[in-house]
């Protein structure tokens, strides 16, 4: 889970940097959730055979719906750190807001409206080069990437403490989450 969560990351950030604004959301919900999943599992180790069993059966599948429901997951993640938990769930409803689920925010945000109203055609565009939007997609991927990694962090405590990165995530959490 660990190295799915950083790729998606990896692919959010390449994303939003090439101006691919809505696609970046999809994968900032996924470095969401699998670092999310991540601790669920840690959590209750018999849960990882419920996730790894959801193709086995119907019942398998309904079994790991059920146990990995976001509200499930948002509910672990506060029961290690509530505001975590606060943070995860911001980002991850914006990230369904902002293109994970289709919805009009999706949408809208990557038209270009005429300038005149007589113009009836409008520029749905594959790559964004609004500043502000690419500044807001830019910030939201690097607050996504913290935010799973603090939910590593509860995993792997001994390596983060090991590797000397906690001083310096709780410094980014506090100026920037």
């Amino acid at each position: 889970m660990l190295l799915r969560c950083q790729y998606a990351y990896k692919a959010a950030a390449g994303m939003a940097l090439s101006g691919q604004v809505v696609e970046a959301f999809v994968m900032m919900r996924s470095c969401l959730e699998y670092a999310g999943y991540a601790l669920a599992i840690f959590q209750d180790p018999t849960s990882e055979a419920v996730f790894m069993a959801r193709h086995a059966s119907a019942a398998g599948m309904k079994a790991q719906k059920s146990t990995f429901q976001i509200g499930k997951i948002r509910s672990i993640i506060a029961s290690f750190d509530t505001t975590l938990a606060e943070h995860f769930q911001t980002f991850y409803d914006r990230s369904i807001d902002f293109g994970a689920h289709p919805n009009p925010h999706a949408i809208m945000s990557a038209f270009q409206m005429p300038e005149r109203l007589l113009d009836q055609s409008f520029t749905v565009l594959a790559l964004s080069n609004d500043p502000k939007l690419l500044r807001f997609v830019m910030k939201n991927a690097a607050q996504v990437g913290l935010t799973a990694l603090f939910i590593f962090r509860h995993i792997f405590k001994a390596k983060f403490e090991v590797l000397g990165i906690r001083e310096e995530m709780d410094k980014l959490r506090s100026e920037n989450l």
